[in-house]
């Protein structure tokens, strides 16, 4: 029996989360000015928060009801054209090859925790090779969200630390959050993020 549907937004609703998304996308930048006055990481994990909410209302938008976070975030992604993709690649290529060239593949500690599978199998080596062949696919920014969304789940519900390659991890993750987050809400939502 199929319960999915197709989600209905009700743009009345003050929540609504094309409100939101913009309001946490802002609220990070106003991280961005007080670490610098700071000049601290204190509050990096922080702005990947911040990031990540205002990500997250977009994909709430997306799919049907029950459908898991990532084939949301995947539709979203499928929406977008070829210059949306080619944009985001060089706006954030340094994050990415950080992910995908220059590191293991990071660990789904959620599910390692619990003695679980991860919830979707990565092979870093053919992700690595079809990064190599062509950078600007669907499926390349796909995998960079699924890494992505493996440091949230990590963050959230595993294990990293305000210290050494953590920091260095959401220093890369940031670029890559903010430009998905820009790039999908105006070319799916036509709502533009500075």
């Amino acid at each position: 029996m199929n319960n999915k549907r197709k989600i209905e937004i009700n743009k009345d609703n003050p929540i609504y989360y094309e409100n939101i998304c913009p309001n946490w996308y802002e609220a990070s930048k106003d991280l961005v000015v007080i670490q610098e006055s700071n000049q601290s990481d204190n509050l990096i994990f922080a702005q990947f928060f911040f990031l990540w909410s205002s990500f997250n209302a977009l994909y709430n938008l997306a799919g049907e009801s029950g459908t898991s976070e990532i084939n949301r975030m995947e539709d979203l992604i499928d929406s977008l054209d070829n210059e949306d993709i080619y944009k985001f690649f060089e706006e954030t290529e340094n994050s990415c090859d950080y992910f995908i060239k220059e590191r293991d593949l990071i660990k789904d500690m959620k599910r390692y925790l619990y003695k679980e599978e991860p919830l979707e199998k990565m092979d870093i080596d053919v992700i690595r090779k079809n990064y190599k062949e062509n950078r600007n696919t669907k499926e390349n920014f796909k995998n960079i969200i699924r890494i992505i969304y493996r440091v949230r789940n990590n963050l959230t519900h595993g294990s990293k630390e305000m210290r050494g390659d953590d920091i260095l991890i959401i220093k890369k993750a940031i670029p890559i959050l903010k430009s998905a987050t820009r790039i999908i809400a105006k070319r799916v939502f036509d709502v533009s993020l500075s």
